[in-house]
């Protein structure tokens, strides 16, 4: 047999198992694509491209690069749904066999790189946002490039990697605020190096110099700005350690810990937003053992740059580090952890943390633990997250508002009021269902704009989910009787309710509000793609329900 034939003997199962693994992740995807309408957050992004050049520099919520790329997407193609959502689909795509690649990379075996491209071809939060317009695949792709960039420089350091990493740095923190848990490990490594080894400082000191004045622009544009309101929703959704009680320190890394997982891994504990912040005995478990598992992956980077006097640099240093900070921003109240999709800038450094670490241990135990063991295990992870495929699709909040309004102006009369819920403001827009401006005034969250109604008719609020004081004051005269509220019949997640026509939460919420000037619902209502208009008026009146 010739080396060749071998060669081909044994990449031949590796193609297939890439390729099924590959194919599981498109099966994943596929299903979120929307022939509606795109959702609140998702329409916030592709209004951009609906705007000039200068004005799409406004709308991100931190940094503007993601943005600016989905302004010229979206003006280069059909205003239609499923074009905004092919970035991110083939974004999505891409974190697949870049995983097996970078694990690869650090010399880890085929086995453990086929089982953390699984990981990340049926990760549920990845599956979710892999046909969302945003911008979290990106941070994922940037941050295997930084790590990788970064390991080819500590084994061979070259001016022109060092420059490459700087370009790439610099990319990175344009995009998302998110990579900054990267981006500062990475040069501050480089710094170190250089700082012992000065050969090298010619070429690391320009360009780290050069990532620290952009990261320093960075902060005073941007993320010097952030709301507070942004900090406050982390908080209460324990992303962050909340420090105002013994039971809310518990709470929070109840939460941090098990929401992490939940949406890596698709573990079954989830502790998703509790509005009570119950602390429960597996919730402590769980926390417990999340501390020991990301202590096991930290102790063999951490503990050999120790023992070394920083003369040697772990191959897993980087990420080890990009770990610590994670954590530690979650801690300082600064940035969240556990929250879902903020967290996915973190998980190429998980793969290698733990790549390396099952790499570690198997060679460690090498013929005093049975091999069986091992092949146990290896099959049980992977019926695990077989299991996660089969459960975890990727899932659209679909509505559609243009439907439902085409069937509202059928039974609209003249002096009609229409109020929209906050949730369908920036599709509103995307629609452009009506004569609407983008104001840049300062407001309540960090969104960057918002949406203001140029038509007398029709009632925008200007806040994010928070009661507007237009709704203190809807006008109602003898020629303006009747009003049609514009709601929600699903939850921001994407669950759908049973079909009924009783508006849900948020809805139901603004409904009072209405109600509590004068305003009361009738039996008419148009029921649309989990939508609802309701019609309310100042005097009662009779009428038919129009489904």
């Amino acid at each position: 047999m010739t080396e060749n034939s071998l060669r081909r003997r044994v990449s031949q199962p590796t193609t297939w198992i890439g390729t099924a693994i590959f194919a599981l992740g498109v099966w994943q995807r596929t299903t979120g694509f929307t022939r509606g309408d795109l959702w609140f957050d998702d329409a916030w992004t592709a209004l951009a491209g609906h705007v000039s050049f200068a004005s799409s520099l406004k709308m991100s919520a931190t940094v503007p690069l993601y943005t600016l790329m989905m302004h010229f997407w979206v003006l280069a193609g059909p205003h239609t749904s499923w074009w905004a959502q092919i970035p991110a689909f083939a974004l999505s795509l891409a974190t697949i066999p870049a995983t097996y690649f970078f694990v690869r990379f650090f010399r880890v075996r085929t086995s453990l790189a086929f089982l953390a491209t699984l990981i990340m071809a049926v990760s549920p939060i990845a599956v979710m946002y892999s046909t969302r317009v945003k911008e979290y695949n990106a941070d994922i792709l940037l941050s295997f490039l930084l790590l990788w960039l970064f390991e080819r420089w500590r084994r061979e350091p070259q001016a022109r990697l060092a420059w490459w990493i700087a370009l790439s740095s610099i990319v990175a923190l344009l995009t998302s605020a998110s990579l900054n848990v990267i981006v500062v490990p990475v040069i501050f490594v480089m710094v170190m190096v250089a700082w012992r080894a000065p050969e090298h400082r010619r070429s690391v000191v320009p360009s780290a110099g050069t990532v620290m004045f952009v990261g320093g622009v960075e902060y005073l544009l941007w993320l010097s700005h952030l709301s507070s309101n942004l900090f406050y929703g982390w908080r209460q959704r324990g992303d962050l350690l909340d420090y105002r009680s013994f039971h809310q320190i518990l709470y929070s890394l109840q939460s941090m810990s098990a929401k992490f997982f939940y949406f890596f891994i698709g573990t079954p504990a989830g502790f998703l937003p509790d509005p009570k912040h119950a602390v429960v005995v597996a919730g402590a478990i769980i926390a417990l053992i999340t501390g020991l598992v990301l202590g096991g992956f930290l102790w063999n980077p951490v503990t050999t740059l120790l023992h070394q006097r920083g003369r040697e640099i772990p191959p897993t240093l980087v990420a080890a580090l990009a770990l610590l900070l994670s954590v530690a921003l979650a801690f300082a109240d600064t940035s969240p952890f556990g929250g879902g999709r903020t967290d996915e800038v973190i998980y190429p450094a998980m793969f290698v943390l733990a790549a390396v670490f099952a790499e570690n241990v198997v060679e460690r135990f090498r013929g005093k633990i049975h091999r069986g063991v091992f092949v146990a295990l290896y099959v049980a992870s992977t019926l695990f997250l077989l299991n996660v495929a089969h459960s975890n699709r990727a899932l659209y909040p679909v509505v559609n508002v243009r439907h439902l309004m085409a069937q509202v102006r059928t039974h609209t009369q003249p002096g009609d009021l229409i109020a929209v819920d906050p949730w369908f403001n920036f599709t509103w827009a995307l629609d452009n269902l009506s004569a609407y401006r983008i104001s840049f005034a300062h407001n309540d969250w960090s969104q960057g704009y918002h949406i203001v109604s140029a038509d007398p008719s029709v009632m925008l609020t200007t806040q994010y989910m928070l009661p507007d004081a237009a709704y203190g004051s809807i006008p109602h005269s003898t020629s303006t009787t009747r009003l049609w509220y514009i709601g929600i019949r699903m939850s921001p997640k994407g669950f759908i309710f049973p079909d009924t026509a009783t508006p849900l939460t948020p809805t139901a919420c603004y409904l009072a509000l209405v109600g509590a000037q004068g305003w009361q619902p009738t039996h008419t209502y148009v029921v649309g793609t989990n939508t609802i208009a309701v019609l309310l008026t100042h005097a009662p009146t009779s009428s038919t329900s129009i489904r």
